[in-house]
């Protein structure tokens, strides 16, 4: 019997291709994520027809085209009428875990054969009380950022003011 392969997808948002180096501009530093790729499988043909961020997650889901999985908006919330990979993932086997934003239709990664921490909406995962939550049922830490440098406006800085440069940084909840 030959051993399943471990799968890891990693989606996040606002990364515009043109700040991430590939047009030879300004390049973050991302050590970690810079080792998994290059172990993993690069996907630079991957196209969206609707390029906004509840279709494009259910056509990730579902494999299917916005006019068949009926998500055509960030907000439609259509019914999951259709199998999505994370169930048959389970069918075969497979120990899912989902984190962070479902943003996909109704429900979260929890609704659909995962543990993790999801929650439905936009936004930033850290500051939910499902994060907290998850962390008290799992006797872990809450989540630090170190942050070498940031650029954000005044109105962030407004938002995040313990937020500096050369810091450590924890998320507060919502």
């Amino acid at each position: 019997m030959s051993k399943k392969p471990n799968i890891l997808l990693l989606v996040n948002d606002h990364q515009a291709y043109y700040r991430h180096g590939w047009d030879g501009g300004i390049k973050p530093l991302t050590p970690n994520l810079d080792r998994i790729s290059n172990e993993g499988s690069l996907f630079n043909r991957a196209y969206t027809t609707t390029p906004l961020c509840s279709p494009s997650r259910r056509t990730m889901l579902t494999g299917l085209y916005p006019h068949n999985h009926h998500n055509y908006y960030n907000y439609t919330d259509s019914p999951y009428d259709h199998e999505i990979y994370l169930d048959l993932l389970a069918k075969e086997g497979y120990k899912n875990f989902y984190f962070g934003k479902w943003h996909a239709g109704p429900g979260t990664g929890l609704d659909f054969n995962c543990k993790g921490f999801s929650d439905t909406d936009y936004g930033n995962p850290y500051i939910h009380l499902s994060y907290k939550e998850y962390l008290k049922r799992n006797s872990l830490p809450q989540a630090q950022h170190h942050v070498i440098r940031h650029f954000w406006n005044e109105a962030f800085r407004q938002q995040f003011p313990k937020l500096k440069d050369n810091t450590t940084y924890r998320c507060e909840y919502a």
